[in-house]
């Protein structure tokens, strides 16, 4: 599908005259194994759904100066710096809605706001009880040394792995171990991710101005937000702040990566020689190809004539 779109863009873009300078690359994602998955494919009357679930899902991204595009079978999604706009556009249903950075600023900070006056009502209302759970949490960053072309780029093996370790020392299990593992295949980064990278900067600067998310314009406030966000469990921030220190560690572009989610329970019983059992839930791959400077034309960030706007999620919000 990308490849359709990315050839016809082309085309368009030799007769439009266009500046150089753009950036492009298409992406695939697909759930790929995992327990949870084959306990979906043995579900037979799902059909339809299965099937649409389990499909790889492409997307091609474009950036121009201060646009960027990212464009999928049913949508596209196109970002304004200097109209400081997001919109998202459904191509199968013909509509579109329009939601400016200072409504995601806002929304943002109100949702934040809600979460802090909830957990009070909570408490009062004996919904949130004190408990004897531990939470601690362990991030690492592996190079394995491994070496291999993907997608006509030489890409080395990282490993990073996220385990959350949750303790209940009154009965069995007596530790839950939740675990995300993360195969990442890194390139040097491609000359088309520079303009790409420096546009993700500029937007995440537009975001952080004005006064509406204090907590996250300051040093620490991504993780100690991304902290409440998670329940505000002990030790949540530091593994964050943990996280980040290990992620600055990839150098590159993630031209492949198999993501892995699971758990593993050890029971009180268990013995040192049998720990207990652990297993994948989900896993997904995503891939990175086709990076191009190839011109774009202004079409691929417009609202195709006749699309209807509707309400954004703001404007439904504030309804």
């Amino acid at each position: 599908m990308t490849k359709h779109i990315a050839a016809a863009l082309v085309l368009m873009s030799l007769a439009s005259g266009v500046a150089h300078a753009d950036a492009s690359y298409e992406q695939t994602s697909q759930i790929t194994g995992g327990n949870l998955i084959d306990s979906i494919r043995s579900v037979g009357f799902l059909g339809r759904a299965t099937k649409d679930l389990l499909a790889p899902t492409n997307s091609l991204t474009l950036v121009h100066g201060n646009q960027k595009a990212v464009i999928t079978k049913n949508s596209t999604q196109i970002i304004d710096l200097d109209k400081e706009t997001i919109t998202h556009i459904d191509t199968e249903k013909r509509t579109y809605t329009v939601m400016t950075f200072a409504q995601m600023r806002q929304a943002a900070a109100e949702m934040m706001k809600r979460m802090q006056q909830a957990q009070p009502r909570q408490a009062m209302a004996g919904k949130q009880s004190p408990s004897d759970l531990k939470t601690s949490f362990e991030v690492a960053v592996k190079s394995t040394g491994q070496s291999k072309s993907v997608n006509g780029l030489s890409a080395q093996e990282q490993v990073v792995e996220l385990h959350m370790h949750v303790a209940n020392p009154n009965g069995a299990p007596d530790t839950i171990t939740y675990t995300v593992t993360s195969d990442a295949w890194i390139a040097p980064d491609p000359p088309e991710m520079k303009e790409i990278q420096e546009f993700d900067a500029r937007m995440g600067e537009k975001m952080m101005q004005g006064g509406e998310l204090p907590a996250f314009a300051k040093p620490g406030g991504a993780t100690a937000g991304l902290a409440q966000l998670l329940g505000s469990k002990p030790g949540t921030a530091e593994a964050m702040a943990q996280m980040q220190k290990e992620m600055a560690k990839l150098k590159g572009t993630r031209v492949m990566e198999v993501t892995r989610m699971g758990g593993e329970a050890s029971a009180m019983t268990a013995s040192a020689t049998q720990p207990g059992q652990g297993a994948v839930l989900m896993e997904m791959t995503m891939q990175r190809s086709n990076f191009s400077h190839e011109t774009i034309p202004p079409s691929a960030f417009a609202v195709p004539d006749g699309f209807k706007q509707l309400p954004s999620a703001f404007d439904q919000m504030r309804k």
